[in-house]
């Protein structure tokens, strides 16, 4: 049995003598505790970094304002978003959160639409536009240059959805290289301010954690009769390889071990 199952099980440590058979005081059993759950939490946990990078799709400048570098959405909130105007594009140099111009680059393919919610900024403005089908194509959205921003290799792509859709669902697989997820805009659902991450309810984004290279290309394909796929924006955030996280809670445990001692 592991030292710390013995523990539990035991009780834990007897008080010296004077003290009653099955009282206890806190010792290695707390100890093993924390550093079971610290353990578990440095593996499980999918922590973010203060490093993000936001593209905003903004559709046309008739349909929605382009946000201002102060303005604050997402899921994840940050400021200085990339406003990518108009149905196909490109943009270089885009700024990361804290409005530096960095090495990445974005070029998308498609057409634009737009729901019907206040041109306010923000969240709304995030989400009002959108990139849609564009004749018998969902939208594509290539982002390279990568490397010389997230340097740890590893990262998180949030996609954010929601269409003008109705009385109708829209489902669509969102793919980047060979992992897809599914997300659904529910019918008569429309941004209300509330970000809801869709892991098969539905929702209004979705999120590609382990995300790796330079380079990366989102597509967006319809399912049968759900009419078109909507993409608003992108957020791309500094994700630490799972192994970091756990030697940073073996770290942390350490200390707490010699603090016990």
């Amino acid at each position: 049995m592991e030292p710390a199952a013995r523990c539990c099980l035991a009780g834990g440590r007897s008080h010296a003598s004077g003290a009653s058979r099955g009282s206890t005081v806190p010792g290695r059993c707390h100890t093993w505790g924390v550093l079971v759950a610290l353990i578990v939490w440095g593996i499980a946990l999918p922590a973010y970094g203060s490093l993000s990078l936001g593209i905003d799709f903004v559709g046309k400048s008739s349909y929605t304002n382009s946000m201002a570098p102060t303005e604050t959405a997402g899921a994840v909130p940050q400021t200085h978003w990339n406003n990518a105007v108009a149905g196909s594009g490109s943009l270089s140099s885009l700024v990361d959160n804290s409005g530096v111009a960095t090495g990445v680059s974005v070029a998308w393919t498609a057409k634009t639409g737009y729901i019907g919610i206040d041109d306010t900024p923000g969240d709304n403005r995030l989400m009002r536009g959108y990139l849609t089908q564009i004749g018998s194509s969902g939208p594509s959205v290539t982002v390279s240059g990568l490397s010389s921003v997230f340097t740890g290799g590893h990262y998180s792509v949030l996609v954010y959805f929601d269409g003008d859709n109705g009385p109708t669902p829209w489902i669509t697989d969102f793919t980047i290289g060979s992992h897809t997820l599914t997300g659904t805009d529910l019918a008569g659902t429309n941004f209300n301010g509330t970000y809801a991450q869709d892991t098969g309810s539905g929702g209004n984004y979705v999120r590609f954690d382990g995300v790796t290279g330079d380079t990366f290309t989102l597509t967006a394909t319809a399912h049968k009769g759900a009419s078109s796929p909507a993409i608003n924006g992108i957020e791309i955030i500094h994700a630490p390889e799972p192994a970091t996280l756990a030697l940073v809670g073996l770290g942390l445990a350490g200390t707490l071990l010699r603090r016990r001692k």
